[in-house]
Formats: C-alpha cells, sequence, structure tokens
C-alpha cells in the first residue's frame, strides 16, 4: 500500500500517520478485518518507509517512530535524500534501534520480509 493511506495510532485522542510507503502482509491484514472501505487500517503494517522532507527535523520524525513502535511496527526504513543514504532501523525492546545505514551503491535487505531488497540508488533515480 502506498500513502496517502492513514493507518491508526490511537483512537482517544484520534491519532493516524500515513508512511510514505508501507508493507503489511496479507495475513496480518487480514487480521485487523483487510481494508476498510472508510477510516483508517486497523492493524499495524510490518514494514513503513519514511522519506525525511527537507523541511522535517530529527525531532518530526522520532514522534512519527514513537508512533509506530506503539503500534508494534517491526521494521523502517528511513530515506534520507539529503545524503542520499537509507537506515535500517527495527522494533528491538520497545524502541527502534538502527541496524545499518546503507550508501547509493548498496542493496538494503528487509528483516521481517527476507525476499525483499532495494538497491538504494532505485529510491534516488531521477
Amino acid at each position: 500500500l502506498s500513502s496517502p493511506f492513514d493507518i491508526l495510532i490511537r483512537r482517544r485522542p484520534l491519532r493516524t500517520r500515513q508512511p510514505d510507503v508501507l508493507f503489511i502482509s496479507h495475513v496480518r491484514l487480514a487480521q485487523g478485518g483487510g481494508i476498510p472501505d472508510r477510516g483508517p487500517v486497523q492493524v499495524a503494517p510490518e514494514l513503513i518507509v519514511e522519506i525525511v522532507s527537507d523541511t522535517e527535523t530529527e525531532a518530526d520524525l522520532t514522534e512519527k517512530l514513537a508512533d509506530y513502535t506503539a503500534i508494534g511496527v517491526q521494521e523502517a526504513w528511513i530515506v534520507r535524500p539529503e545524503t542520499r543514504t537509507v537506515e535500517l532501523q527495527c522494533l528491538r525492546e520497545g524502541s527502534f534501534v538502527t541496524l545499518a545505514g546503507y550508501g547509493i551503491r548498496e542493496t538494503l535487505q528487509s528483516h521481517v520480509f527476507p525476499g525483499l531488497a532495494l538497491a538504494v540508488a532505485a529510491c534516488f533515480a531521477p
């Protein structure tokens, strides 16, 4: 699924997020009631991708990751266009931990979806 697609963080007070890209298995999606006709997805994706904009602060990113932690997202890819890098973060003991950083000539490999790999250069193709 790709944005705009709301993910429910909490009901009271209502809070949703729209990751730039999300990956959610068919099994998990079915457990959460599938894709809703209206409103946000009710179950956490396994993997989200956030592209850091030039107006976004590190505090903004930290807040997003805290929300994703709260609902149990297992993996986050943080794409940084300014440095042309991608950070791979995984949920460990209740918080995201950076496992690796990848440069433009490297290939990122998901830990949650073992068959999912991405050439970092593809993130920055013209």
